[in-house]
Order: C-alpha cells, then sequence, then structure tokens
C-alpha cells in the first residue's frame, strides 16, 4: 500500500481514540435522517453515511472510551425522530483501506 494511500486513514492509538464502533441509527423521516449531518463535524466521527436496510444511517466513530462513547450516544438519541440506535464495536482490524486508485 502507497504511503499516501495509507496516510488517508487515522491511527487511533496515536489521536487517543482506540473505541472503534459502527452506529446504524434508525430514524423516523427523512428530516430526521438529514438532523444527524450535524454530527459530521464531530471529531470522532469518520464516516456518516446514508444506507438501504435495517437503519437508515450507518455512522463510523472513534471514541477515546466508553465514557465518551456514551454521551455521544446520549446525544444521537435526543435528536428528534431517531427511533433506534445500534452500536457494533469492533474488536480487532484486520483491513481497512480506500478505493484502489486503478
Amino acid at each position: 500500500m502507497s504511503s499516501a494511500i495509507h496516510d488517508q486513514f487515522l491511527d487511533g492509538c496515536k489521536l487517543g481514540r482506540t473505541l472503534l464502533t459502527f452506529l446504524v441509527i434508525d430514524t423516523s423521516s427523512y428530516a430526521a435522517t438529514r438532523a444527524l449531518l450535524q454530527f459530521t463535524s464531530r471529531k470522532e466521527v469518520e464516516e456518516l453515511h446514508t444506507v438501504a436496510g435495517d437503519g437508515c444511517v450507518l455512522i463510523k466513530v472513534r471514541a477515546a472510551d466508553t465514557e465518551s462513547l456514551e454521551n455521544f450516544l446520549m446525544e444521537i438519541q435526543c435528536v428528534e425522530g431517531v427511533r433506534s440506535v445500534r452500536s457494533y464495536i469492533a474488536l480487532s482490524g484486520f483491513l481497512e483501506r480506500g478505493p484502489s486508485p486503478d
């Protein structure tokens, strides 16, 4: 992997945010889904996508610890129209890369 591609990814340990979590959020409306865009400016949010399937939004979060993750989850749950939040904490990472430059 070239250093340019490798440099696109954050090293959670160096940032002091080692708890990698994927959140699947179900909302009651498109307006509620759009309201979640307010979290894109947060340093712990690495990715935010609207998705098809069991939820409406997928957020990749890299938090410092369980307390900071819990606080972040409480903020999301306070957004009007958020029906549910499912959290998937990554235990080990084996591959993380962006699109191939080919």
